[in-house]
């Protein structure tokens, strides 16, 4: 009699094998979900305290030297080396994680306290990133607010006659794969957009345009992975690049 073909039936511990793969797999993807979930609800509920940068403690000084606050996020808290230029007192008033409207919120302890001759501003890739993140609320409303706060930043520096210094945000690396979890891919067409737009803000206020980015970026502005220690942050080499260029732009200014 011919033989019946044989059956292969995949064995219990097979399907069990299966079984806990799927279930894992189930279980990382609602996990990511959580996460982006818990990520964008900290971004846009962030809290409403007060930051605390190095300018929040420095003693106002009647120094016959030119007061520059260096004023915006993680960009400015990690410029490293400090710039040294002879007849200036050069403070800090970088906090990382901030946005603009937190920014704002510290001016009167942080700047105007002090009483500065010059305002050099770095400040808007979080509210960018907030925009950007995965399930945000009203991404949109976050990015023109992002300008918004800013010309209501340099308003008030110029109502107390403090000379302001914008400079364009400093554009991010290609997001590696934790990012990719969190953050949509518009970051870089949005970084381009409101550095458009704060140009166009600098030219109609009257404000000095400090072109950062011809420092770190290449001729077709992307960033240069050479200067940049992870994702978003400079590296020393870059701030000492910044350093001199900073230099310059003060001497342009007629402030050297």
């Amino acid at each position: 009699m011919p033989r019946k073909p044989a059956t292969h039936r995949a064995s219990p511990l097979l399907r069990l094998s299966l079984l806990v793969n799927l279930l894992g797999i189930g279980l990382l993807v609602a996990l990511v979900w959580q996460l982006q979930s818990l990520y964008s609800d900290y971004r846009y509920h962030r809290t409403l305290a007060q930051g605390s940068s190095a300018a929040s403690s420095a003693a106002a000084t009647a120094s016959e030297d030119v007061t520059v606050i260096l004023l915006g996020d993680s960009r400015v808290s990690e410029w490293r080396p400090a710039p040294e230029i002879d007849g200036h007192r050069i403070v800090n008033a970088g906090v990382g994680g901030e946005s603009t409207v937190e920014i704002q919120r510290r001016l009167e302890t942080d700047v105007l306290r002090l009483q500065p001759d010059v305002v050099v501003i770095q400040a808007g890739i979080n509210d960018l990133t907030a925009a950007s993140t995965r399930g945000m609320h009203d991404p949109a409303v976050i990015r023109e607010r992002l300008i918004s706060n800013l010309g209501a930043i340099v308003s008030t520096l110029a109502e107390n006659d403090i000379r302001v210094v914008m400079s364009p945000i400093i554009p991010a690396q290609r997001l590696n794969l934790p990012r990719q979890i969190f953050w949509t891919g518009d970051l870089d067409a949005s970084v381009t957009h409101a550095n458009h737009m704060l140009r166009g803000l600098a030219r109609d206020t009257g404000t000095s345009w400090f072109d950062i980015n011809q420092w770190v970026t290449n001729s077709k502005r992307q960033p240069i992975p050479s200067l940049y220690s992870d994702t978003l942050h400079l590296n020393n080499t870059a701030y000492r690049k910044l350093n001199e260029a900073l230099a310059t732009h003060l001497n342009a200014m007629g402030l050297l």
